[in-house]
């Protein structure tokens, strides 16, 4: 059941492969560690920045939103952006905004297509 959320090459915090020590060989991520690494990647590109994938990534301003209704804009933002892949049941989202030192922050919580639970996944 794994697979349906996807299987590709590791990546450590900084986007390097990792190499599984034992074999010598490129480590794999299955499964949620492998869909929630592609979440984050995702989330940090600009939407047409990837040849191959036109329309992955985020359409989401990296400027600190100011005003009330610009953090409405990014809450909706990142609502479409989880709700462009197909992994992600779109009925499930929710997307919220907490205020630190004047610095609004993003999480949300969503279900995955096999019914797994992701709360507070850092946008």
């Amino acid at each position: 059941m794994s697979g349906i959320l996807g299987r590709d090459i590791a990546v450590n915090e900084t986007g390097d492969f990792i190499i599984d020590e034992s074999t010598g060989d490129f480590k794999a991520a299955e499964g949620m560690e492998c869909f929630l690494s592609d979440m984050k990647f995702l989330a940090t590109i600009p939407m047409g920045s990837l040849i191959d994938t036109p329309h992955a990534g985020a359409i989401l301003s990296r400027e600190v939103p100011a005003t009330s209704f610009d953090v409405l804009k990014t809450i909706r933002g990142h609502e479409n952006f989880l709700k462009q892949d197909p992994r992600i049941k779109s009925d499930s989202i929710k997307v919220e905004v907490s205020v630190k030192n004047n610095i609004p922050y993003f999480t949300a919580s969503f279900k995955t297509i096999d019914e797994q639970i992701v709360e507070n996944f850092i946008l």
